[in-house]
């Protein structure tokens, strides 16, 4: 019994893929982030419960690899695509009558299962991973995918047409947007840049690199003060992010849900920096 309950958590996650798999598909991108946000919660806890309870089995470790192949796999790719589509100017295009450099660049998403799911394989057949990680974890690179679309629907627009040029600018002015905002929007629906984020996620998803792994050895500073100091980070960005809903402070920048790209971000920055300046290994 104390096994199932892991494993029927990560049943959950698995449930939530799928659930997201038909947002994706159905004009609700923004619903589909949300739910790699619910995936990765589930993720951490099947792992947590697995361990408090003494329940980890080589059953459970497939279950967790298959249920996150689809979550923090095939729903990014999904997500990838359509967000490709959308700043193609061919979402709303039936497939058929699509060109063929649309239908391949709009399929530049799919990387990401791909390399999601080479990246698991590995991770399963290598014991060196406990308390680090090589290459970008799944569930990071999928909240950063996720984030995209939720950020670009947080600003009150169809995001589903692209905003370009002096459309933008009016869409801007009109919706009293920020720098921020204007730039967020400029970027997050242009085609290079997507094509950017698939290629670099694919490449940290298979990558050698160490990046930190937020398990901790026990309960001291010495032994996990890069995690400590990283999570420190965190809190700041998350009170600077909510700071302003709280007290009016004139001309502090709000960042809101973008705030969520900029920690996955920081997470990859810091793991390569961290052995600098802190002797992480301790």
């Amino acid at each position: 019994m104390k096994k199932a309950i892991p494993n029927t958590v990560t049943l959950l996650n698995l449930s939530c893929g799928c659930i997201g798999i038909i947002f994706a598909l159905s004009h609700k991108l923004e619903y589909a982030g949300y739910v790699i946000g619910i995936a990765a919660i589930l993720d951490f806890l099947d792992g947590f419960l697995a361990r408090i309870l003494n329940a980890k089995s080589a059953l459970g470790a497939q279950l967790d690899s298959f249920a996150d192949a689809v979550s923090f796999g095939v729903l990014p790719g999904i997500i990838l695509f359509q967000l490709l589509s959308i700043s193609l100017g061919d979402y709303y295009t039936p497939f058929a009558d699509r060109s063929i450099t649309s239908i391949l660049i709009s399929m530049l998403g799919l990387l990401v299962p791909i390399f999601s799911v080479l990246r698991l394989a590995k991770f399963n057949l290598d014991d060196s991973q406990t308390y680090g990680f090589k290459g970008l974890p799944t569930p990071a690179s999928a909240i950063f995918i996720g984030s995209l679309p939720v950020i670009l629907s947080s600003y009150n627009f169809n995001f589903y047409y692209p905003l370009t040029g002096k459309i933008l600018g009016a869409t801007a002015k009109n919706l009293f947007w920020g720098r921020i905002k204007f730039f967020a929007v400029g970027t997050l629906q242009d085609t290079w840049f997507l094509v950017l984020v698939t290629l670099i996620i694919s490449g940290l998803l298979v990558s050698s690199i160490p990046l930190l792994a937020l398990k901790f050895k026990s309960k001291s500073w010495q032994d996990n003060k890069d995690k400590f100091i990283f999570l420190i980070i965190v809190l700041i960005l998350i009170t600077y992010t909510v700071l302003p809903y709280v007290f009016y402070i004139p001309k502090i920048p709000i960042l809101d849900y973008l705030v969520i790209p900029i920690i996955i971000l920081l997470y990859v920055v810091y793991s390569l920096l961290c052995p600098y300046f802190l002797d992480s290994k301790k």
